[in-house]
């Protein structure tokens, strides 16, 4: 088991000491580990676990590939998966969705 000082976990997440601190004492963050006194520590595989529960998409973005919902719950041993592929192209005439088409694979 590795534990982490506050700054080298925002290190790794790519932020400031103070935001972790900030973070844990408005209950956002992640689990943390009473060293001492004053001092508090970060378990590297509870990190990683938070960080992983904090995954979103942004708003209106597609998944680059996603399989099919019935060939994922129906595709045998030798079966492969359908995929949809998203491509960026720019097609004659006005696009509002930035040239964003999805074309089956």
């Amino acid at each position: 088991m590795i534990i982490l000082s506050l700054k080298e976990a925002g290190a790794k997440l790519r932020l400031t000491e103070r935001s972790i601190r900030r973070m844990i004492e408005t209950g956002i963050g992640p689990p943390v580990v009473k060293i001492s006194a004053r001092r508090l520590g970060i378990i590297e595989s509870d990190l990683d676990d938070w960080a992983k529960t904090r995954r979103v998409m942004p708003p209106g973005w597609p998944p680059v590939t996603t399989p099919d919902a019935v060939s994922a719950t129906t595709a045998g041993p030798s079966e492969p998966l359908a995929y949809t592929t998203i491509t960026r192209r720019k097609l004659p005439g006005p696009s509002p969705d930035l040239g964003l088409h999805i074309i089956p694979g």
